[in-house]
Parts: structure tokens; C-alpha cells; sequence
């Protein structure tokens, strides 16, 4: 057996590989960020929710807002 001691691959092989793994662990954190910003929406809303209407109006919401607010909160981070 005289196989070579290294095998060699072509470079062009190894930036294909970092690019597919570039795209991939951006989508995968795209994705994680997602999730993040729906569980903060959904924490911001289950937290103004027990509020009563004088409250919210203290904080210049009223009840119908709480989703879109609570949404336009975590997204901003």
C-alpha cells in the first residue's frame, strides 16, 4: 500500500464548504433571533395583560394595543 500520507483537496472545495457554512449559521441564527423576539412578545404581552385600563392608559396604551406594541418592542431589541 503506497497511499499518499496527505490527501489534497482542490481550494475551490474549501471555500464552498465556508460559504455553505456561512448561509447555514446565518439562517440558523436568523432563525434563533426569531424565536428570541417572539418570546419577548409574548413575556411583553402576558406582562401588560394583567394591567387594568387605567394602567395602560398611565403608559399610553389601550388594551387593543397591547399585541401590536408588545410585537413593535421586541423587534426593536
Amino acid at each position: 500500500m503506497n497511499a499518499p500520507a496527505t490527501t489534497r483537496r482542490p481550494a475551490d472545495v474549501y471555500r464552498f464548504e465556508a460559504a455553505v457554512r456561512r448561509l447555514a449559521w446565518t439562517w440558523l441564527t436568523e432563525r434563533i433571533a426569531a424565536l428570541v423576539a417572539r418570546y419577548r412578545a409574548q413575556q411583553t404581552v402576558r406582562e401588560l395583560a394583567v394591567l387594568d385600563d387605567r394602567e395602560l392608559r398611565d403608559v399610553g396604551l389601550l388594551r387593543a394595543d397591547i399585541v401590536q406594541a408588545a410585537k413593535t418592542a421586541s423587534a426593536r431589541g
